[in-house]
């Protein structure tokens, strides 16, 4: 019973990884997903990233083949010897080739840091991935509730200046009062103003993101992004795999140990060995001699292995921090993107509400029933509802495409 209650788990566990990759692959094709994917390919942050694994590579060949290399070695020179006779001149030379060994030991632990040093490299480059994700939703956040704003600010100015023109011919006809005309002619001067700000806002917005990232052509009106509770549930249920962040704390606190392994072997020195070829008085006098030395260690090889110990142990703890902000961050990511669908609801059934209200006070205004102050008031409630409905739709959809975003990056480093 048990291990069928495993299987079927795990079963589950399968079918919800399916769904949410199909569900992953069908929101890729969304407009905004695709700016976003493109945009992230050409940010410079992550072409450096990508460079930067070349670099990985390039030094995973030196930690292979390290510096241990042939050295070769010549000399020649007269020699002057007194003998009764008189002085006698002799030719001699010598020459040698000799090689630091790298113990079996350092070879093995050079290769796996040659291996971590890509795998580090990597790690960082698809955490630049996730990290340019999180700023374009940011940014395009920014640009999409500004430009929704300015079309409700206008909306605003124009009905504003509608209502305006039309009590000022009333009081030309002298069927109202001029106070009235001039407060709505106040209010529309206002809405103006405020229509002015927004547009100003939502330029700058955008040039911001076109100067961040020059490769994208940005449509003209932002497309609208929303998630139901299912796709929220099924990206959720599938996230199982460590995030980025976690990813490139394991591959340096992994490369710490290696390191500190590697200074704890570098305590004992590698011996160099060598042979000689010498000739001496003009050839009466040949030697062929073979050497090995072993360098005599000392407290910089101590005080090397300690610094490399300590520095292990700040990688553990960076890691057990990684950890702890990482599921943070995904409980209060699927959390928010949870929270973002009620309160969405809640903000478009207010505005609708207010809307309603808003016609029933303007017809009132027209029969008498309702004074000028009143119905100035409950236009500029509607109007705050509306713009706190816009940004309520824009902290939704950050919320969702972040969700997506945390989904992405997880596959990612599957």
């Amino acid at each position: 019973m048990i291990f069928k209650y495993s299987f079927a788990v795990i079963a589950l566990l399968l079918s919800n990884y399916n769904n949410a990759q199909t569900l992953a692959a069908n929101i890729q094709q969304h407009e905004i997903v695709s700016f976003m994917e493109f945009a992230v390919m050409s940010a410079t942050s992550v072409a450096i990233a990508k460079a930067d694994i070349a670099r990985a590579e390039a030094k995973a060949v030196t930690l292979r083949v390290g510096s241990y290399e042939f050295e070769a070695a010549i000399g020649g020179g007269i020699r002057e010897v007194s003998e009764l006779a008189g002085q006698q001149e002799y030719s001699e030379w010598g020459a040698g080739l000799s090689r630091t060994l790298r113990l079996p030991g350092k070879r093995k632990t050079d290769q796996s840091l040659a291996k971590i040093e890509v795998q580090l490299a990597t790690a960082a480059y698809k955490n630049s991935l996730s990290n340019e994700r999180l700023a374009f939703i940011e940014q395009w956040r920014a640009w999409s509730t500004a430009y929704r704003l300015v079309a409700v600010a206008k909306r605003q100015a124009e009905e504003a200046q509608k209502l305006s023109d039309l009590v000022q011919i009333q009081v030309d006809q002298g069927a109202g009062r001029q106070i009235d005309a001039d407060q709505l002619r106040a209010e529309t001067e206002l809405a103006m103003l405020q229509a002015e700000q927004d547009e100003f806002a939502m330029i700058t917005a955008r040039r911001t993101l076109e100067a961040y990232y020059p490769d994208l052509l940005l449509p003209i009106k932002p497309a609208v992004f929303n998630l139901s509770t299912t796709d929220i549930d099924l990206l959720s249920s599938a996230q199982t795999n460590k995030s980025p962040q976690q990813y490139v704390a394991e591959a340096a606190r992994e490369k710490a140990r290696l390191t500190a392994q590697r200074a704890r072997q570098d305590r004992m020195p590698d011996p160099t060995v060598g042979i000689e070829f010498t000739d001496e008085f003009d050839g009466q006098e040949s030697a062929i001699t073979a050497h090995i030395s072993i360098p005599i260690g000392g407290s910089a090889r101590r005080a090397s292995s300690r610094l490399a110990a300590e520095q292990m142990n700040i990688s553990n703890l960076e890691l057990e921090l990684a950890n702890r902000i990482s599921l943070q961050e995904r409980a209060l990511t699927e959390k928010m993107a949870r929270l973002s669908l009620s309160t969405k609801a809640r903000t478009d059934d207010a505005a609708a509400i207010s809307m309603v209200a808003l016609e029933r006070l303007e017809q009132g205004y027209k029969k008498g029933a309702v004074t000028i102050n009143d119905l100035i008031r409950a236009r500029h409630s509607h109007y705050l509802m509306e713009r706190s409905r816009i940004e309520q739709q824009g902290k939704s959809e950050q919320a969702f495409l972040t969700l997506l975003a945390m989904y992405l990056s997880g596959i990612e480093i599957s």
